[in-house]
């Protein structure tokens, strides 16, 4: 718990120690634990009610009442690596401990004061790189993060579950369907997974058919295999660039023999590079399992996807992603990169006018010193265009390399986690 900040209940003039049922605890009294599985890891805390406010200027925050657990104790796998500090549980009231501990239902009393026709409906955009900013909107979504404005709504099935899960039609990958959902799987839909997790059954196969060489340029989208999953409402098409990562590894460089003719996916990608599908296995028991996937983050910085807890449905849309601005040279734009050249040009230049304006006032034997000097920097300087021309001819392969689209995030993106 120390390696993260720490909510402290004596600070608050609004808390209160409850128990599970929502009753209020006397100093004395005994009280309620909870213990919470989380991945690999678990939570063990006691209940709380406070004030919940949105907004960083203490005079403008709308607040909330309700409850929620305050850890005190986490395992150290995985929590410890975590950066976050708390888990905010976005599922469908039904997965929520009891009344008054559903962070949509209390957010609701606030967007419905707020005028919102969507009071119980919150969306999520994930960044793609570290150039943009993740974003949750509650009490509807933002249409500028929409790619065409349009939005494909999904039934959620089974929701007394509590989770975000839709039915699956359809697997295929390049148009060819696999038999593993042909008697029907299903999908959760969840920010906190950053892969696609798939049932253990069907990954060996499925790893096989996403798993590709890198291009000549060393990315993976342009000679990826392209995975189509088929929901009710939309069929989302993925290529190597949502669900793969770059891995390098040592050439085989196997002398091609003599007459021998490459093939034309051999002519355009590499072999010191692959695309390596980010998948893992989940197998859960029925009735959620076993046929279930987890749609994760290479899902959702494809799709700007909408959660809409009263009509019990998802919505998906293409997300709208600014390009990542290419860094050329090391410098930040095309023009910065020129400006910067100029001015060491100019540099050299006014160094060469003063060492001969030392010349003409100096006395013989200084004079051939500063010849020598000067030879040697107009050398120097005389190889300046030469080095400009290849920084140019580096800087015309770069642009024509990259093709537009924004690279993987980072960590340092900070994600908003469900």
């Amino acid at each position: 718990c120390k390696v993260h900040k720490r909510f402290r209940r004596s600070a608050s003039s609004t808390a209160h120690d409850v128990d599970g049922n929502g009753r209020v605890v006397r100093p004395d009294d005994a009280r309620d634990q909870l213990t919470i599985s989380f991945g690999t890891g678990e939570v063990t805390g006691v209940f709380v009610e406070d004030n919940v406010c949105f907004g960083a200027d203490a005079h403008s925050q709308s607040c909330v009442s309700m409850k929620f657990v305050a850890a005190t104790e986490m395992s150290e796998d995985p929590f410890k690596d975590f950066t976050f500090d708390g888990v905010l549980g976005l599922g469908l009231p039904t997965l929520s401990h009891a009344s008054g501990f559903s962070f949509l239902e209390a957010v609701s009393v606030l967007t419905k004061e707020k005028g919102s026709a969507f009071t119980k409906t919150f969306a999520l955009f994930l960044a793609s790189h570290e150039e943009e900013t993740s974003k949750i909107t509650f009490g509807g979504w933002d249409e500028q993060h929409l790619d065409d404005n349009e939005v494909r709504w999904n039934p959620v099935v089974e929701p007394e579950f509590g989770h975000w899960m839709l039915e699956i039609k359809s697997l295929r990958v390049d148009g060819q369907v696999l038999s593993f959902c042909e008697k029907g799987c299903k999908a959760v839909v969840d920010s906190g997974t950053s892969l696609l997790g798939v049932p253990s059954d069907i990954f060996p196969e499925l790893y096989e058919l996403l798993n590709h060489a890198a291009s000549l340029e060393g990315e993976c989208h342009s000679q990826s295999p392209h995975l189509e999953i088929e929901l009710d409402g939309l069929t989302m098409t993925l290529d190597g660039e949502d669900f793969a990562h770059l891995e390098e590894h040592q050439s085989a460089n196997v002398t091609q023999e003599w007459g021998s003719q490459r093939t034309n996916s051999q002519d355009q990608t590499r072999d010191d590079m692959t695309c390596s599908p980010m998948l893992m296995t989940i197998d859960l028991p029925e009735p959620i399992g076993p046929k279930l996937f987890i749609l994760g983050e290479p899902v959702l910085r494809k799709y700007y996807t909408i959660y809409d807890a009263e009509r019990q449905r998802i919505g998906f849309g293409l997300a709208q992603h600014t390009p990542k601005q290419a860094r050329i040279l090391g410098y930040e734009s095309e023009e910065a990169w020129f400006d910067e050249a100029e001015k060491e040009a100019m540099l050299e230049e006014q160094k060469v006018v003063q060492k001969n304006q030392r010349i003409e006032h100096g006395t013989a034997p200084d004079i051939e010193a500063e010849k020598k000097t000067v030879v040697n920097n107009k050398a120097k300087n005389s190889r300046l265009p030469f080095l400009a021309i290849a920084a140019l001819l580096g800087l015309l392969l770069a642009a024509s390399s990259y093709n537009g689209r924004p690279a993987a995030p980072t960590l340092d993106n900070k994600p908003c986690w469900i």
